[in-house]
């Protein structure tokens, strides 16, 4: 069996994203800004310190596993510093999020500091598009809908 844990996120701002993700996604912190110490970290990292927090969707909460987003800010270098294939460079990958309502959520998106990169188009029966929250990170939504059985 192969289960999906969490999905890393590697941010310059960890209180603001921290934030950012309740507020649009109505996710739970589970574990906040926690330092770091293991070998596995200190080897992928290059030995800096890192402050992590973890947050779960309503659906994971209710699951009691995965729907998990996990937020990483790397102490002792910025992301404008990082050399190119580097782990923590923000931005580099996205998250798909599964929404009941694709408009509130998109606008939820955007008072809270992120902005929308496409706008809402109809694939089959479902609707989509790409945004990025307030560091840039690419964040896509998927509102599922009910296939047309004409």
């Amino acid at each position: 069996m192969i289960e999906l844990r969490h999905v890393g996120v590697y941010v310059s701002e960890l209180e603001r994203m921290e934030v950012f993700y309740k507020n649009v996604f109505q996710m739970t912190v589970i574990q906040s800004k926690v330092f770091t110490e293991n070998a596995l970290l200190d080897e992928l990292l290059e030995n800096r310190q890192a402050i992590i927090s973890k947050l779960i969707t309503p659906y994971g909460s209710v699951s009691g596993t995965g729907d998990m987003v996990e937020l990483v800010e790397v102490c002792g270098k910025k992301s404008e510093e990082s050399i190119a294939g580097e782990i923590f460079i923000p931005g580099t990958a996205h998250i798909a999020f599964g929404v009941d309502d694709i408009l509130a959520t998109a606008d939820r998106i955007i008072v809270n500091g992120g902005c929308m990169k496409t706008s809402i188009v109809e694939i089959g029966s479902n609707k989509c598009c790409f945004c990025v929250d307030p560091e840039g990170n690419w964040l896509e939504l998927i509102q599922r809908g009910t296939p047309n059985n004409s």
